[in-house]
């Protein structure tokens, strides 16, 4: 029976029926009606047509069990080192700054569109599948390479749970700005170090200031670059 394939809540539904539901909800080209048959659809996997031909008293039982669609999910607010779902240990990352290069790019790169849209493949840059390894104390867990990242992707989309995901990536957004920080930190004594140099050298005659000057050029032009970057993944927090 339909009603017995809805969801309690958020902690039940996945990354990627929150995404799709968030679209339903805002969308001012369709009536109140209409959201419901399609996120009842979504939530129970049934096609909207058997929805519509659901008797009248159903319907109205199952609009008041999906209520708590109206209330934001709550993202777990302690984020532990392994995050456990659909049978999968995910290993977390802690420590952004430690990213590899590859990693960052396309964080940045998935930021130039809807970063809310790209939420499991960002997650998926700093949070993967991990298997145990024996040691001497007991065990440990290590990222499992033999994973594919566009299946991590999908997996994290489809059946990550809303609460684990908003968390994760808070947790990301959060860290993100104190790597940024403290990265803009170090440009501007860095910065701060090549402007009196140049200034000193360039009244000495010494020809390595223009050298220096330009480099403090790209100093610039990267730290806006961090800023403006810092303040796109503000927006989401």
């Amino acid at each position: 029976m339909l009603l017995d394939k809805i969801p309690a809540g958020w902690h039940e539904v996945s990354l990627g029926q929150y995404l799709e539901i968030i679209e339903i909800a805002k969308s001012n080209l369709i009536d109140d009606l209409t959201k419901n048959v399609n996120i009842l659809s979504i939530l129970t996997d049934t096609p909207e047509a058997r929805i519509e031909e659901m008797p009248a008293t159903d319907f109205v039982r199952a609009v008041k069990q999906i209520a708590w669609v109206n209330e934001q999910p709550k993202p777990v607010e302690r984020m532990p080192e392994i995050v456990d779902f659909d049978g999968v240990s995910y290993l977390v990352n802690l420590q952004i700054g430690k990213m590899e290069a590859w990693q960052w790019l396309d964080v940045m790169n998935f930021n130039q569109g809807d970063a809310s849209e790209n939420m499991h493949k960002i997650i998926a840059r700093f949070c993967w599948p991990a298997k145990k390894q024996k040691t001497v104390l007991g065990h440990r867990f290590v990222k499992d390479t033999a994973c594919e990242l566009e299946d991590v992707e999908q997996h994290i989309r489809e059946r990550m749970p809303v609460p684990i995901a908003l968390g994760l990536f808070a947790f990301f957004l959060k860290t993100l700005q104190l790597t940024l920080n403290s990265i803009l930190m170090t440009l501007s004594n860095q910065m701060s170090r090549v402007t009196w140099r140049a200034k000193l050298r360039r009244a000495m005659g010494v020809k390595q200031a223009q050298a220096e000057l330009a480099g403090l050029w790209q100093l610039t032009e990267l730290r806006s670059r961090l800023d403006e970057i810092g303040r796109e993944f503000t927006k989401y927090q």
